[in-house]
């Protein structure tokens, strides 16, 4: 078992690196900061699985193709903080095998990496269940969550500010883009969730994380 750990904190990359060690000894564990060290791991060495936070995925998207391209079968867990949960339907979509937060506890994480590391798959239980009426699917081998598939990664990061009452021209000096066109991104996500207005997004969103 050949195991890629990709974080810019000492404290999660240590972490995972002393509990996969002692939960299977025998695995070969490398460890990876900055974008050039993650893509020379992922072209020179055979991997089985990756680890990697959301301050560097969410940043660089770049890196999942790439793995992709050189490892078809490898498997990617997503570990995200609290503001990047937004992302976590479209990297589903993109071909993530799981996704845990960085808040989450011991014994918890403990279990999720048995399971992640054993069958090259996790979700957690409690987004499960919020996603039960929303029919999410666990595929054999890609998870599929049919209701944001079809947005792209600017749709979500705009949706999340909508749904935070943000204003169209706030939104826009803060993405450094035009109000017109934050105005045409608005009515394309709400077209593609067959949503009527900023009132049911909110519902909507809810529904996904609670």
């Amino acid at each position: 078992m050949r195991i890629l750990i990709c974080s810019k904190y000492e404290i999660i990359e240590f972490g995972l690196y002393s509990l996969i060690k002692e939960l299977f000894p025998a695995s070969v564990v490398f460890k990876a900061k900055e974008k050039w060290n993650i893509l020379e791991y992922l072209k020179f060495r055979s991997v089985n699985f990756m680890i990697i936070s959301s301050e560097i995925i969410v940043k660089d998207d770049e890196i999942i193709d790439i793995a992709r391209l050189n490892w078809p079968d490898l498997k990617i867990l997503f570990i995200f903080s609290m503001e990047d949960q937004m992302f976590i339907p479209y990297y589903i979509n993109r071909g993530i095998s799981g996704f845990i937060p960085h808040n989450i506890y011991f014994d918890h994480l403990k279990q999720a990496l048995l399971q992640f590391l054993r069958s090259g798959k996790f979700i957690p239980k409690d987004y499960l269940e919020k996603q039960t009426p929303l029919k999410t699917k666990i595929e054999s081998e890609h998870l599929v969550l049919p209701s944001l598939n079809g947005l792209s990664k600017r749709e979500i990061q705009i949706l999340n500010l909508l749904v935070t009452g943000a204003k169209i021209t706030h939104i826009a000096k803060s993405l450094k883009l035009s109000n017109s066109s934050i105005s045409t991104y608005k009515l394309r996500i709400l077209r593609k969730l067959e949503i009527k207005n900023i009132a049911d997004l909110k519902i909507f969103m809810n529904k996904i994380f609670g």
